[in-house]
């Protein structure tokens, strides 16, 4: 069975012109895109953190060689214990700052959100 234009109607797998044309496609994927609030901050944490880790395990690894080494050697591994702590200082100082830095991004970014007095309640 043909109708208007050649489109078969009636039979299945056919549909009318009608309805063709009423056929809308609509793409079924959304594109989100999301801002990351203080990203540079969050990065610095991460980056400082990081830091702060190898300190510490380069310092536990001193400390481990000095407590198997010889006498002799050991003014020298005691020598880069105290290096190896300062070292650990300015990494926790750094980690310090950047977690500063990110609580008072996040705040600018995002204030604290004040509720409404509740009507009828005495403070």
């Amino acid at each position: 069975m043909s109708g208007a234009g050649g489109v078969q109607t009636g039979q299945r797998g056919f549909l009318s012109r009608h309805h063709i044309a009423k056929t809308r496609f609509v793409p079924s994927a959304a594109i989100k895109i999301a801002t990351v609030v203080c990203a540079d901050e969050r990065q610095a944490v991460g980056t400082a953190t990081t830091r702060l880790q190898g300190a510490k395990t380069q310092l536990t690894n001193l400390q481990t060689e000095y407590a198997q080494a010889s006498a002799s050697q050991k003014p020298e591994l005691l020598q880069e214990i105290n290096e190896q702590e300062q070292v650990v200082a300015s990494a926790q100082t750094q980690l310090d700052q950047a977690k500063q830095a990110l609580a008072a991004c996040l705040a600018r970014n995002h204030p604290p959100v004040r509720r409404p007095p509740v009507v009828g309640q005495d403070r």
